[in-house]
């Protein structure tokens, strides 16, 4: 099995600038930057979306757009 490594570093308050595994750069802030509860649902739509493409271009399909949204719920704790 290959490990491949994510990382985050503190960088103020609630600022965090985390690296997917190419290095590539994402800051988690709220407001300025990601919000970390969109991550999840951001990565799931990514994958999903990635995944649609690649099928329709196996089946030569002449894919000129796509638009992705998704909702989460927000539900209090008690």
């Amino acid at each position: 099995m290959i490990a491949e490594t994510v990382s985050l570093d503190w960088i103020r308050e609630h600022q965090f600038l985390m690296h997917d595994r190419n290095g590539f750069p994402i800051v988690m802030d709220h407001p300025n930057g990601v919000n970390a509860s969109d991550l999840l649902p951001l990565s799931l739509i990514g994958c999903s979306s990635y995944d649609v493409v690649a099928i329709l271009e196996k089946q030569r399909q002449g894919v000129t757009d796509l638009a992705v949204t998704a909702s989460r719920g927000n539900h209090k704790r008690f």
